[in-house]
């Protein structure tokens, strides 16, 4: 599917199609570590026809936020920290994670591991900023950190961020090798709060107030 064979707006229907049958495809494969600990992460809503396991089906509780729940009681010391079920299940995890980054750093890396090939797609899908409206930006942007999060990378971004801004800055990292995680999650950061390099610019910059 090339971006210069039909009428753009078409075109960016098609592709957001074909995002969320990407997401889709792996919720169905590998639900994301977030959603199966029962932790909450914006971008996690499962696919309308998703038929998995419910949320939080990792932790074993009839209460999804019950993982959270601790920070606001004022009982005893005993009652705040989480059951030993549930920290059996995290640690188990926490070693599973560790597990795959050790043997992925030990293996020859594929020709191809970045983001666009463990996703299913190629960089040339995907217009450039100037040819995109503000609104179909906007609706490609909110895909692609839900295709992220699906995956289990989570973009770390300034609040009320552009999709303008945010658009070519995702593709960017989606260019560059990286490690896809099954039992765990791998934050992504942009920025290296040096607020004169800050790649969301001295409007969105929150850099400098940390």
């Amino acid at each position: 599917m090339n971006p210069n064979s039909q009428p753009m707006s078409s075109y960016i229907l098609q592709l957001l199609s074909d995002l969320e049958a990407a997401i889709h495809a792996r919720w169905k494969e590998c639900p994301p570590h977030y959603f199966e600990m029962g932790m909450p992460e914006r971008f996690l809503e499962p696919p309308t026809d998703y038929d998995g396991p419910p949320f939080g089906f990792g932790i074993k509780t009839e209460d999804p936020s019950a993982d959270f729940s601790w920070q606001e009681k004022d009982d005893s010391q005993e009652s705040m920290l989480p059951s030993q079920s549930e920290q059996f299940i995290e640690n188990l995890n926490f070693e599973a994670s560790i597990s795959e980054m050790e043997q992925w750093l030990e293996e020859t890396p594929p020709v191809r591991c970045d983001m666009y090939y463990h996703f299913g797609f190629e960089p040339e899908q995907f217009p450039q900023a100037g040819m995109l409206s503000d609104n179909e930006i906007e609706n490609l942007v909110l895909s692609l950190c839900r295709l992220w999060a699906t995956y289990n990378f989570t973009p770390v971004f300034p609040a009320h961020t552009p999709g303008r801004v945010l658009y070519p800055l995702l593709l960017q990292r989606m260019s560059e090798p990286t490690f896809v995680m099954t039992r765990g999650n791998n934050g992504i950061e942009f920025c290296e709060y040096a607020p004169e390099q800050c790649p969301f610019g001295e409007e969105w910059c929150t850099c400098k107030d940390e």
